[in-house]
């Protein structure tokens, strides 16, 4: 059913992907409009527990307000229960829309199974994999091309051209110069990621769909998660999905890599994710932060993971930060997050630009603080899928 699936033309993803990997200030980066969306006819059966209806309210009143759309979707979660699964406006299950650059940390955990099958370490040299490669390439390690510290061009046209095959857009990128030595500075952007996804390919055998659907898919139940099929699948940025289905995802980090049927990260690989990859290297570009403050300061605080942006979580007055913050933020809106510390992970599904989305991100993740004393927690959540 239309507005059940999002179908964006091959113009918009490519302006997205334009908007969101080329270099310029935050500020001239603005998403296209969302597309309409049809009513759906009924109403979904929702999550929500007594300790989070007044986030729910708030959510509610939020939307509509302010340059943001009536219409999301917020899923909320510890490691044994969902505190919270609401659809807003026209948004139910079956709504997938793009992820944007939040298919990163999807695609830095698929890279990290294969670390544990002992198919590839993160520190590989790209040598290794492409043994033409120049000179001012050989050292790059895979653990560099997930934390954009690899000094590969940041952008390069390939990465939109799905006629190519993932191989043939890995050596255009790596035919380009190094713009800086491996591990030197953090420069945001798909062309590494690129070279990951094909690193995994040489390294497992299959295409990069089917080891993400052997990776994480299958095992996770994500139904409405993946890329489109194509031989040049955008690897940074070209992921659709769901509030739903991230957080299954999300669940399985705060279940320290185990899934519903067994792991599947390693605990080590999950450490990795939310270890600091950047804390030697220059932030020559980072185009943004979870608090959207890089519209003013493109270097806003904080460093990368794998495939994350980590931060530590303000602390109150006279009292110490509750820990590390991992999250994703896509450009289109779409905002996965998790707590270790807090043990809660959130996604909000929403089509709008970023920075329009962070202060209602802000709030959400402050409210949910606020009702995480355990004796609001019920046994059960709201009404039952």
């Amino acid at each position: 059913m239309v507005g059940r699936l999002f179908a964006y033309s091959k113009s918009l993803v490519l302006a997205s992907l334009v908007l969101m990997l080329t270099p310029l200030p935050v500020h001239a980066q603005e998403p296209a409009a969302p597309p309409a969306v049809e009513p759906q006819g009924e109403e979904p059966a929702d999550i929500v527990q007594p300790a989070f209806r007044d986030l729910d309210q708030a959510v509610a009143d939020d939307l509509g307000r302010n340059d943001l759309p009536q219409d999301a979707a917020l899923w909320l979660g510890t490691a044994d229960q969902v505190l919270m699964e609401r659809y807003y406006g026209r948004y139910d299950r079956d709504t997938v829309v793009p992820l944007s650059s939040a298919s990163q940390w999807l695609a830095a955990a698929t890279l990290l199974s294969l670390v544990d099958a002992e198919r590839l370490s993160l520190d590989d040299p790209l040598i290794q994999f492409f043994p033409q490669v120049g000179d001012d390439k050989i050292a790059i390690t895979v653990r560099q091309l997930l934390s954009h510290t690899s000094g590969l061009v940041a952008y390069h046209p390939c990465v939109a051209e799905h006629d190519l095959s993932l191989a043939a857009c890995a050596e255009e990128i790596l035919d380009e110069p190094a713009v800086a030595p491996p591990g030197t500075q953090v420069r945001y952007g798909a062309a590494a990621f690129q070279v990951a996804g094909r690193v995994a390919e040489i390294a497992a055998g299959p295409s990069w769909n089917e080891i993400f659907r052997s990776a994480l898919a299958l095992p996770l139940g994500l139904e409405a998660t993946g890329w489109p099929e194509g031989p040049n699948p955008t690897i940074a940025t070209g992921a659709s999905g769901n509030a739903a289905d991230y957080g299954r995802f999300l669940t399985m980090l705060l279940n320290r890599g185990q899934g519903p049927e067994g792991a599947v990260l390693s605990e080590d690989s999950v450490a990795e994710l939310f270890s600091d990859q950047t804390a030697s290297a220059e932030d020559v570009f980072a185009p943004w932060a979870p608090s959207g403050d890089s519209e003013e300061d493109d270097s806003a605080g904080g460093s990368f993971g794998l495939g994350v942006w980590l931060e530590q979580i303000p602390a109150e007055e006279g009292e110490e930060s509750p820990g590390l913050r991992a999250s994703c933020p896509a450009i289109l809106g779409f905002a996965p997050w998790i707590e270790p510390g807090r043990g809660v992970a959130g996604a909000l599904m929403i089509l709008q630009r970023r920075s329009t989305v962070a202060p209602l991100v802000s709030d959400i993740q402050a409210r949910t603080a606020a009702a995480l004393a355990p004796e609001d927690l019920a046994p059960e959540a709201g009404e039952a899928p």
